[in-house]
């Protein structure tokens, strides 16, 4: 199948992409009729240096690992399927801001939450944790400037599911916020059992 071109978003985890802060950014792509499109590519820089690669992994959605530099631009270019000659603008890079990245895509079922934190500012910021629109763990940390700092949060076993991390500032603005997957504390189980009063002897 050949292709001239896909529909591609690209989202930076926590939702910026911040200047000397590692972060992940994740992809997904689409074919004109909406299909997945798995592919794989670089990313470049201003000059044409190559940063960073990536191959999608499921349906057209993968991630790559990116560290911005101020005042830098950054373009995605897919190498494979070849032909593609679109190029994709990355989100701009903010010279002052944070980044929140999980430990794990999925957490198991009863087991903490672990998360990193950085920031281009020193200081005491905090992480949320909500169920929909109800808080289920909160936790201060005091951060240094550029400098990745591991968080651990343990909401009760009844918050599984899709969970939404929040990191915010000493003046309650938030700075970057991420879904979280807890995997099910109860699992439904279910037996079948044969009415065997219906049965009738050489029956259908």
């Amino acid at each position: 199948i050949l292709l001239q071109t896909v529909d591609l978003e690209l989202y930076p985890e926590g939702g910026n992409l911040v200047a000397g802060l590692p972060t992940r950014v994740y992809l997904e792509a689409r074919t004109p009729a909406q299909k997945p499109a798995d592919l794989a590519g670089i990313i470049v820089d201003s000059s044409g240096k190559q940063v960073a690669e990536f191959r999608s992994e499921h349906e057209g959605r993968g991630r790559f690992s990116l560290t911005p530099a101020g005042g830098e631009k950054y373009t995605l270019k897919i190498t494979e399927p070849s032909g593609i000659k679109t190029t994709y603008p990355l989100p701009e890079v903010h010279e002052q801001g944070a980044v929140l990245t999980a430990a794990s895509d999925m957490i198991p079922a009863d087991q903490p939450v672990k998360l990193q934190v950085a920031a281009t500012g020193d200081g005491e910021y905090r992480i949320t944790l909500r169920k929909r629109e109800a808080e289920v763990a909160t936790r201060n940390v005091e951060v240094t400037a550029g400098k990745a700092t591991e968080v651990e949060l343990t909401p009760p076993a009844q918050a599984d599911g899709v969970l939404i991390a929040t990191l915010w500032d000493a003046e309650g603005t938030p700075l970057a916020e991420r879904l979280i997957y807890r995997g099910n504390a109860q699992q439904l189980q279910i037996s079948i059992e044969a009415d065997r009063s219906r049965y009738v002897p050489g029956g259908q």
